[in-house]
């Protein structure tokens, strides 16, 4: 089962609002865990698979969106996620929780700037079979893109900009504030 409803309202000549909720009922569904060593009471650096026989997973989110005259885009997105989960306690490493800011702003025709926020909370891990919550994930993040042509762009990001140190996966933590730059082709 996979149902999905959606629609978007515009409640203002520049803002739209989008509403959705998913239902998905999976089959065997995996999640990882981290391979704790019983002989050297040790966590060890690879991760083992658990499965449920079947689970349900409800998402509903809300998006609000502003755009001003294609210059300036501002974006705000919440989702929510509730697994029911029959033989394991929790979604292992999945977020409750999912907020996203974005604003962007077309400064030329060619250079646009993005400056964002990320946050996901209600994450869990299991170690040795208890029950750990991980800390909240704030991203807050920095971009530009610079169009030479139609078809070419140049791009700069700066991520983590707070330098938060956080775990996607317990024990390995996300890299701090680095940069990446590179260019794009669009076909």
């Amino acid at each position: 089962i996979d149902a999905y409803l959606g629609f978007t309202l515009k409640i203002a000549k520049r803002v739209d609002m989008d509403l959705h909720a998913g239902y998905k009922l999976i089959e065997n569904p995996y999640f990882f865990v981290n391979h704790y060593d019983t002989l050297t009471q040790k966590m060890s650096n690879t991760f083992d698979v658990v499965y449920d026989k079947k689970a349900g997973l409800l998402e509903a989110g809300i998006s609000l969106s502003y755009d001003w005259k294609e210059r300036l885009n501002l974006r705000a997105t919440g989702v929510f996620n509730k697994w029911a989960l029959n033989e394991i306690e929790e979604a292992w490493f999945k977020p409750k929780w999912k907020l996203d800011f974005e604003g962007s702003y077309l400064a030329t025709d060619f250079l646009r700037f993005r400056l964002g926020y990320q946050l996901e909370t209600g994450k869990y891990a299991s170690i040795n079979d208890v029950k750990m919550k991980l800390p909240n994930t704030h991203n807050l993040y920095l971009g530009a893109d610079y169009r030479l042509f139609k078809w070419f762009n140049i791009f700069l990001n700066l991520d983590n900009i707070i330098n938060q140190e956080y775990e996607n996966w317990y024990g390995y933590t996300h890299h701090k504030f680095n940069v990446m730059g590179g260019v794009s082709f669009i076909f």
